[in-house]
């Protein structure tokens, strides 16, 4: 449906990826669907990058603790906060998951908007189709047995989020 040099025309003409994937960008009523898409496509890329960047940084820092020898440089510390350590631990363990968790539904999304670019006839029912699709992810994941509660909750968020992306950049500006 739409082509890759569609993609490049449209964002060298309306500013950067990073313009476009913005939070709080908010599209005139006349923007072109190819605009509208892209925005879209710009902030799913911003959020798996951001997701990525996360689990990055959470793993540095459980590496961090991991190599730390409380003993030779904290001697006063271990005798006091012995479970200190391995609280902090399991912490940073939980981050790396909710992060891992959030980049996964990210792609998901991502991919699935992908489907629906390459599949979709219209260019104007696009958007509208794929905030159906994403809608009803969220009704599924509301309704699936709370097995691992925290992964269900974090793609609950992101679906939300993706629902809100796709209501700003589809809504037009209100003066």
């Amino acid at each position: 449906m739409f082509s890759e040099d569609d993609f490049e025309t449209i964002a060298h003409e309306t500013g950067s990826d990073d313009l476009l994937s913005e939070d709080d960008l908010r599209l005139p009523e006349g923007a072109n669907v190819l605009v509208r898409v892209h925005a879209v496509r710009a902030w799913l890329t911003r959020r798996k990058h951001d997701a990525d960047r996360a689990i990055g940084q959470v793993a540095l820092a459980l590496q961090m603790l991991m190599q730390d020898k409380p003993e030779s440089s904290h001697p006063r510390r271990r005798r006091v906060q012995p479970t200190a350590p391995y609280t902090r631990v399991l912490e940073l363990q939980q981050e790396l998951q909710a992060a891992q968790d959030r980049l996964q539904a990210y792609t998901e999304t991502e991919e699935l908007f992908e489907d629906y670019l390459a599949h979709t006839t219209s260019n104007d029912r696009v958007l509208v189709e794929y905030y159906l699709a994403i809608d009803n992810l969220c009704l599924e994941q509301t309704q699936a047995p709370q097995e691992a509660e925290g992964s269900q909750a974090i793609r609950q968020q992101v679906f939300e989020d993706v629902l809100h992306r796709l209501e700003r950049v589809t809504a037009p500006e209100s003066d």
